[in-house]
């Protein structure tokens, strides 16, 4: 009897799994099959909640600021900061280490930068420490492109960043490294490194705050560490710091900067620290040598977040995903803080837009991503690295699809917004169609749904209620489309395209 009813116990159980198989099997292909794409919104299950979209400015800001006509100027930063543009409310400013000052720099014209410090007045590393020893108006031409988006009344956030210490701080006298794993920082100089980057921020900050500018400011000192940044073929500033010398660096940086704040009244917060990569299986990353660094420190346990970079993590899921878990471990945010396509030439077509905003909804959906920032806001052409672009010879201003397909989601998710669940059934992307969806506090729902297939396609949102949705695409066909007070929870999405709905909803339903 024992026996039979182990049998029958087996026999049930086995059954049972055959019907769920089925009945999931049997779910999935009808959804497959069905001509509508369905989207499941799930309130109940919230991720992150979003704080900021940014772009670097460096380096072609400087360039802009001393040759462009004021037209072009204002054409530009309207663009990438205004209303009508793409309303980044980041500005990332690259703080120079002073390679412009030096004759034998091997960069190009653009990549050269100035630093605020006055290199005449130095005599040991304690000339860092004397405010007067700096002008900021030696940056004159930068400082006028970030007013200018300041003026938008859009940014909220200043993130200064460091691609090398000054010059006259590192081992080699250089501002990038000799190749190798050498860290280019010496230990001495760690205090004085500290000091020039709190006094710069605090004359830029102190400039824009007596404008009437109301915004956080964050430091963001070292700048993807793991790579070598040198050797002979060396085309811009980097400083490489291997785990141990970086999390002391960090440590002496953050005792530096608690002690100014309280000195002078300011309120600068670390940015940590832009890993130029997160994919644990890519043996040049090593991400968690970095991070276990770090975790002996105070100042770990203080963070709430880590910035790192996207680079070479184009299309890996699981990267993104094994990364977001361990960040959840130990407790901290992530904030995507710098990526574009590692590609040359510039891409007109709508492959590249579609290429691109797939990275940055796997960013929210998969690394769940606070923050999300691409590298050059502004870029000369030759490469895949801009939003928006200048030809320096015509003067004509370009605005590729990726710029309109970013718009989709960086004029539409606000600070404050909560991402939710939402899926498709289309478990192996047959359908080659992805989803988002933030809440706002005032019962909005945002549903961003990007199609990558060559066919246009059905789709219906289910699982919230809603009255009417402002509809938003862009495709081949149109950039930023707008459809007002849509009553329809089914609608047609372009082939290759991004569609934003911006649902108000009856809460009651």
């Amino acid at each position: 009897m024992r026996h039979n009813s182990f049998f029958c116990k087996l026999l049930t159980v086995a059954v049972a799994l055959v019907m769920l198989t089925a009945t999931i099997a049997g779910g999935y292909f009808a959804a497959i099959t069905d001509d509508v794409v369905h989207i499941h919104v799930d309130e109940s299950t919230q991720y992150q909640t979003f704080r900021y979209f940014g772009a670097s400015s460096a380096w072609n800001y400087r360039i802009l600021g001393a040759e462009a006509d004021e037209s072009i100027k204002t054409e530009i930063i309207d663009a990438l900061y205004g209303d009508n543009g793409l309303q980044l409310s980041i500005f990332r400013y690259n703080l120079g280490a002073g390679s412009a000052e030096q004759s034998d720099c091997p960069y190009g014209e653009e990549r050269r930068t100035e630093s605020p410090f006055l290199a005449e007045n130095y005599t040991d590393q304690t000339s860092f420490d004397d405010p007067t020893n700096y002008d900021i108006t030696k940056d004159a031409a930068y400082i006028d492109m970030m007013k200018r988006a300041f003026a938008t009344g859009n940014v909220q956030k200043l993130v200064i960043f460091c691609n090398s210490p000054h010059y006259l701080l590192t081992a080699n006298g250089k501002t990038h490294g000799d190749g190798g794993n050498a860290d280019n920082l010496p230990v001495q100089n760690f205090a004085a490194f500290s000091r020039y980057v709190l006094i710069c921020a605090d004359l830029i900050a102190s400039m824009l705050q007596d404008s009437g500018y109301e915004f956080e400011v964050a430091l963001s000192p070292v700048n993807e560490p793991q790579w070598e940044w040198g050797g002979e073929f060396a085309s811009q500033e980097g400083c490489h710091y291997e785990p141990q010398h970086m999390a002391e660096f960090y440590s002496v940086f953050y005792r530096t900067m608690l002690a100014y704040n309280a000195a002078h009244g300011t309120a600068f917060v670390m940015d940590v620290c832009e890993l130029g990569n997160y994919d644990e299986g890519n043996e040049t990353s090593r991400v968690l040598e970095y991070l276990n660094a770090m975790s002996g420190y105070d100042y770990y346990e203080a963070m709430d977040s880590i910035s790192v970079h996207s680079y070479w993590s184009d299309f890996s899921r699981s990267a993104r995903h094994d990364f977001s878990q361990y960040m959840l471990s130990e407790q901290k945010d992530i904030a995507m803080s710098e990526y574009c396509v590692m590609q040359g030439g510039l891409d007109h077509s709508v492959d590249m837009g579609i290429y691109s905003t797939t990275i940055l909804m796997q960013d929210l959906n998969l690394l769940n991503a606070r923050e999300w920032s691409w590298w050059l806001s502004l870029a000369f052409g030759g490469y895949e690295d801009g939003l928006v672009y200048l030809d320096r010879t015509t003067n004509a201003v370009y605005l590729p699809y990726r710029y309109y397909m970013y718009g989709q989601f960086m004029r539409y998710i606000r600070y404050g917004d909560v991402r939710i669940k939402a899926y498709t059934y289309d478990l192996m992307n047959i359908d080659d169609v992805d989803c988002v969806a933030f809440s706002r506090d005032d019962g909005t729902i945002v549903v961003i749904v990007l199609n990558s297939g060559k066919e246009p396609k059905q789709i219906r949102i289910d699982g919230v209620g809603y009255e009417k949705a402002d509809v938003i695409s862009t495709s081949a066909q149109g950039c930023w489309l707008h459809t007002p007070n849509v009553a329809k929870k089914e609608l047609q999405v372009a082939a290759q395209s991004v569609t934003t709905f911006v649902i108000r909803r009856n809460i009651t339903n």
